[in-house]
Parts: C-alpha cells; sequence; structure tokens
C-alpha cells in the first residue's frame, strides 16, 4: 500500500484548517477539516487562540490520513492566512491571542510611520500605509501592553507557529511573511531599518526561507499529533493568496488569479520588482518572482454573515438544511436580471483597502423599495464585490500596461455558477474555473511535490496538476447594464460618501 506517492497539502485559513491529499495527478485522494474561528472583544478587533492554529490542523490531518498509511505521504506544502500573528513568551507560549489580519488597530502607528519614513516605507516592503500588515499591530502591542511587549521572545505569523509545531524549527516563509511590513523586498529578508524603528531585534522573528525550500521535519511530537510519519519533509508554500495564484495556473503576465476567500486577492505576476500605490507587492511562490495584489477585507465573510443573519433561521423552519443554501441562492438570484432591480451595494463591510486604505469607511446599500427580496439584497452583494473587482483590476491594468486576457478563479466561490457569471459580466473578462476550487491547497502542494523530487520544476508539477474544467464568458446584454452602473453611479459614491461614513462611524462607535 506503501507504494503510492501523495502529497498533503495544509490550508490553514481565516476560519478552518484543510488537510488534503493529492495525487501528482492534482486528484483529491482524501481531505479533513478543522474549524478555526474568530472573536470581536471590541468593534473593529479580531483575535484567534493560537492554539486553535494547532488544533484544527491536527483535527485536518487526522481526518485525512485516516484510510491512508501515512508512508505514502512524500511530503507536506504548507500555506496559511497572512498578517496574524501571536507574540510568544521564552518558553514558546502565546502571551495573548493572535491578532487576526481583519483587525482594525494601528491606525496612530500607521500614522507615526507615514510621519517617519513617509512613502520610502511603501517603496521598500510593497506594502501600502494601511493597517492590515502586522508591523502597525505590533507597535500597538507596544504601546498599549508594554508589558507583554517587553515580555515577547518570538513574533510568529501563522506559518511559523504551525512549523513550530510540527517540526520543532522556528521558520516561515518570505512568500506569506512579507505581508507583515517588516521584509526588505527587493533583499527577500528581514528589514532591519525597520526592525530598529520597532523596537525589533532579529532574533524575535523566523527564520526566512524562499518558498518550495525545506522548513523542516516531520517531529516526534508532530508525528504523534497528527499521524504524520516522523521525518516527512515540510515544504514551505507560504502565503494563501501566493499559493492560490500559482494553484489556480495563473504563471505569465496576462493571467490573473483571483481567489474569493474570506477576503479577495486578484494576483498577477511580475518580471521584477515593482510597486504602485494601486496594489501591493509580494514575493511569488514561482522562483525569484513577485505578484501585484489587490485585496479586499471582505469577501465570502461577507456571504457568510449574510448567510447566517438572514437565511440560517428560514431554513431551519422549512426543513431545507439538507440542500446547499449556496444553491438555494443561486437559483433565486439567477432568476432576477442584472442590477438587482436597482439595488446597488458598497462591500466595505469591513473598510476599503487599495487604493483610498480606509478602515472606516463601512458598506451601504442604495435603492430599496418594498419590491426587493432577500434575494435582491444577495445578488446586490456578489455584484457589488464584481463591481470592486472591476475597479481594483482597471487600476492594475493601468500601472502594468498589461491588459488581463483571462481571469483564473478558484477557492470556495467558484463554486457559484451565478456569481462567477456576474463577474465576467462587470469585467469583461473571460473565466477559467479550476478543477477543483482548493487552488490554495493544490498551490502548495505543486511546491511540496517539485520539492520532493516528484517534478523537475515548479511549471512541470503546475501542467500535471492543475486543470481548468470550464471558462465562463461575458453575456453581452448583462454587460451593457452593469458598465451604465459601474461608469454613472458605482465609481462615485465612495468618493462622494467616504467622508459621511466615517463621521457616522466617528458618532456611533465608542
Amino acid at each position: 500500500m506503501a507504494e503510492r506517492q501523495y502529497i498533503l497539502g495544509i490550508d490553514s485559513s481565516t476560519s478552518s484548517t484543510k488537510a488534503i491529499v493529492w495525487d501528482l495527478g492534482g486528484h483529491v485522494i482524501a481531505a479533513g477539516r478543522g474549524s478555526i474561528s474568530y472573536e470581536q472583544p471590541r468593534r473593529g478587533w479580531a483575535v484567534q487562540n493560537a492554539e486553535s492554529w494547532w488544533q484544527s490542523t491536527t483535527a485536518a490531518v487526522q481526518e485525512a490520513l485516516r484510510s491512508l498509511d501515512p508512508a505514502q505521504i512524500l511530503a507536506v506544502g504548507l500555506t496559511w492566512q497572512r498578517e496574524t500573528i501571536v507574540p510568544l513568551d521564552v518558553n514558546g507560549k502565546p502571551l495573548r491571542d493572535g491578532i487576526v489580519w481583519m483587525d482594525e488597530r494601528g491606525l496612530d502607528e500607521v500614522a507615526e510611520v507615514r510621519a517617519a519614513f513617509g512613502t520610502s516605507f511603501c517603496d521598500l516592503t510593497g506594502k501600502p500605509l494601511d493597517i492590515t500588515p502586522s508591523v502597525f499591530k505590533i507597535m500597538w502591542l507596544k504601546r498599549h501592553e508594554p508589558a507583554e511587549f517587553a515580555r515577547t521572545a518570538l513574533f510568529l505569523d501563522v506559518g511559523a507557529y504551525l512549523t513550530r509545531r510540527l517540526t520543532g524549527r522556528c521558520r516561515t516563509c518570505s512568500a506569506g511573511a512579507d505581508t507583515m511590513g517588516l521584509v526588505d523586498m527587493a533583499q527577500r529578508s528581514w528589514s532591519s531599518e525597520i526592525l530598529t524603528f520597532v523596537g525589533l531585534r532579529m532574533d524575535q522573528l523566523p527564520e526566512l526561507v524562499e518558498p518550495g525550500e525545506l522548513l523542516g521535519t516531520v517531529s516526534a511530537e508532530g508525528s504523534r499529533a497528527t499521524g504524520l510519519r516522523e521525518g516527512t519533509p515540510v515544504v514551505a508554500g507560504g502565503g494563501d493568496g501566493q499559493c492560490s495564484a500559482l494553484g489556480s495556473g495563473a504563471l505569465d503576465a496576462e493571467t490573473y488569479s483571483m481567489s474569493l476567500g474570506t477576503g479577495l486577492s486578484l494576483d498577477v505576476h511580475l518580471p521584477r520588482y515593482l510597486y504602485d500605490p494601486a496594489f501591493r507587492t509580494l514575493i511569488g511562490c514561482v522562483p525569484r518572482s513577485y505578484l501585484a495584489e489587490v485585496n479586499t477585507r471582505s469577501c465570502s465573510l461577507l456571504i457568510q454573515w449574510f448567510l447566517r443573519e438572514f437565511m440560517h433561521i428560514e431554513c431551519q423552519l422549512s426543513g431545507l438544511m439538507s440542500v446547499r443554501t449556496e444553491e438555494l441562492l443561486d437559483l433565486s438570484i439567477g432568476r432576477l436580471s442584472a442590477g438587482s432591480d436597482g439595488l446597488l451595494t458598497l462591500p466595505y463591510w469591513r473598510g476599503v483597502m487599495m487604493p483610498r486604505n480606509n478602515p472606516m469607511v463601512r458598506g451601504m446599500t442604495l435603492g430599496w423599495s418594498d419590491y426587493h427580496t432577500k434575494a435582491h439584497f444577495y445578488r446586490s452583494l456578489l455584484e457589488g464585490l464584481a463591481f470592486e473587482f472591476r475597479q481594483r483590476l482597471e487600476a492594475v491594468e493601468q500601472v502594468l500596461n498589461q491588459p488581463c486576457s483571462r481571469i483564473q478563479i478558484g477557492a470556495g466561490g467558484s463554486q457559484s455558477a451565478v456569481w462567477c457569471q456576474i463577474i465576467s459580466d462587470v469585467t469583461h473578462k473571460t473565466l477559467g474555473i479550476s478543477e477543483s476550487p482548493e487552488t490554495t491547497s493544490l498551490g502548495s502542494a505543486m511546491l511540496a511535490a517539485t520539492a520532493s523530487g516528484a517534478f523537475s520544476s515548479l511549471e512541470e508539477a503546475v501542467r500535471a496538476m492543475h486543470r481548468t474544467v470550464e471558462t465562463v464568458s461575458p453575456i453581452e446584454r448583462n454587460s451593457r447594464v452593469y458598465d451604465a452602473i459601474y461608469g454613472r453611479v458605482y465609481v462615485h459614491l465612495l468618493p462622494l460618501l467616504e467622508e459621511y461614513m466615517v463621521t457616522l462611524r466617528e458618532i456611533t462607535v465608542q
């Protein structure tokens, strides 16, 4: 039984850890899942118990390996949610909950860095002056929790925390850790200049390795916890957005990768390091590459909110819990015309990122009338997200002077045929739908398979393991409606309403 060769891709995201066993043809052999939740102790904050990252990982891996011989696993590829961090004491114990990427602390610290560095911070790190990078959360801890900051022996991202528990090595991947805002992007190493400014030592951060390099091997303790064989190689996949771009098969400068996860990631590979306020620049998983990436702070998070708050009780009462709620909603909104009968949503449930970078902005839905239903509202959420995608995409195309020829789409949202059609209609782009929506895990598996010697190059692994099973093309009549809404209404709303949104929050949020 042990002669079969498989790769385990571990994807630890904001809401769950998925452990997927892949064969070398990119087919799913087995899978497991462990849930992760986050708490909001104050409005705008978001924290997670770091131990839940490990517990969800062990549960997912154990489930995935239930019917397999661990000796069949050639290597493990590890990928994770970015920017989320936790401080550890000298004994390796968390001093507090981890601060999640969507947490809104750090506005004063952003202003402090802007005053000290100006735009040189952006040029150095590839990141805009926005609260998302971990550096501003670390500075917040230093200011507001000085005792814990002084006791911190290590600041770890999720990847380093899991690597340490799985292998005993304190390492993370440059393609992922770069989102912390502490990495010199041109040098692909920790920035001594920023560390000195923040008051961090180099030994308080994990060792950086490149994507596809060895993070370590499964330790005896990691083996007991997960069921993996001791000594199994653990390979750096890196951040979830970078791995999804790889797993979706988007390797050239004209093909974009779109990941419809908790937040949106839209990525395209760059031949060299370049920063512009229209996007943030990341270290890519392709050797020595970079990525231009645009993000939203909410994507499927917004959809999950709608399902939880507006659909859960209704589904229970109707006895339809055995039918996927999303499929029912697809059926209902598929009957509605483009434009949701005049309902339009700005999808800023957790603020707006690049290029405006204002976490105080919130969502808004215009055009309500008594003929609108939950289905109208749901479709307007999907359309609003698609309009936001288009705005970000056009900005990147303009900066790079390189039109996007195709979008490869992955993650959970790719399973909604209606949403994919809306995105295609709004953006005028052809979408390639990956055979598996689990492109993040698949990307990490491709890196691990290459590192194990199963393929001679990463490009060969992508050709062997990725397949596009469907293409979605724009429907002209829908695109005409969306063009009018986008050009005459949508792009004007945020500049007009931003000041009032912020003022409303200042008045009401204590």
